[in-house]
């Protein structure tokens, strides 16, 4: 591993800046691109520092808000506790917009990750506010 003067892993700083490049400066690219390269991003987890490339998808998702939740809603069901628990605060986020994600949601009750489970009963009252879901 090849460190700059500051000690970082060169790799890693040139692909966060690729990254940032990518996510943050398509912001005049279409809705669908943008989702596109956010989803590349969060299903490459063996990228230099990936949790920090996550976290900027994720950002990113939630920037782009209700016309991700088609994507969003995919990324409740990922196999990464990591991705889901990021999915489920970010369509959190949206509010009752994200109703369409309610059933997902729901399922991610019963999830293994205590973490996943008790943010997707958080996001359910941000959706639905005070009524019966289940």
């Amino acid at each position: 591993m090849t460190k700059n003067g500051n000690g970082h892993d060169v790799a890693a700083v040139y692909f966060l800046a690729f990254l940032a490049g990518t996510l943050m400066g398509c912001t005049s690219s279409t809705t669908d691109r943008r989702i596109d390269a956010c989803l590349t991003v969060i299903h490459d987890p063996s990228a230099p520092s990936y949790d920090v490339a996550l976290a900027l998808a994720f950002y990113k998702l939630a920037e782009i808000g209700p016309p991700a939740l088609t994507a969003l809603d995919e990324l409740l069901r990922d196999d990464d506790a990591r991705v889901r628990l990021l999915a489920v605060r970010t369509v959190g986020g949206m509010g009752p917009a994200a109703e369409r994600c309610v059933p997902t949601l729901e399922n991610l009750l019963l999830d293994q990750d205590a973490d996943v489970s008790g943010a997707a009963a958080n996001t359910l009252k941000s959706i639905t506010g005070d009524r019966d879901t289940l």
